[in-house]
This record gives C-alpha cells, structure tokens and sequence, in this order.
C-alpha cells in the first residue's frame, strides 16, 4: 500500500475549515427545525473548557446534544420522524438553550 504525503500552510488548512463551516450552516435551519418537530427529545450538555482572549485562565462552556426519533402523528396516520442528533455550543447552562 503506498502512502501519499501532503504538506499544506496552516492558513490553508484554517480556509478549508472556514469554508466548510459556511456550506455546513447552510443545513442548520433545517435540521433545527427537524429537532424542534420531534416527537420525543433526549439532551444532555457536556461541560468543556472556554478561553477567551485577554482573560488568564479558562471558564465553563457547554456542549449541548440533542437527540430525537420516535413516532409522530400526520394526518390520522403514525409516521416514524427520521433520527437526528444536533450540537449546539453555549456559554452557559441558562434554559434559553436546551
């Protein structure tokens, strides 16, 4: 198996995420509304560490996942609503957020 190598410039690499980051929100609104929609939620925060500029040391951010599937009623009939998991990064764990 042969292995190939690639060198690219830093900047290069931070373009590229920036880039995909803008197509990428394009699906957000969808898929926002697609959770909000779901019949049943499941939602948990994962605690990380924020750095923010000019401040020493770090403060508590959160990670927020949610999770929804289930069945849902349309029309008379029970229809499946499609699985889809959907994370959203906040400052805080203020209930504005989940």
């Amino acid at each position: 198996m042969r292995a190939w190598a690639c060198t690219c410039q830093g900047a290069t690499l931070c373009e590229w995420k920036l880039a995909s980051a803008e197509l990428l929100a394009k699906l957000l609104p969808p898929l926002r509304n697609h959770v909000q929609q779901a019949p049943r939620l499941h939602l948990d925060d994962t605690t990380l560490p924020l750095l923010e500029r000019r401040r020493a040391t770090t403060r508590q951010a959160h990670l927020w996942g949610y999770l929804v599937a289930g069945l849902r009623q349309e029309n008379g009939l029970w229809v499946d609503h499609q699985p889809a998991v959907l994370f959203e990064f906040a400052e805080s764990r203020a209930g504005a957020h989940p």
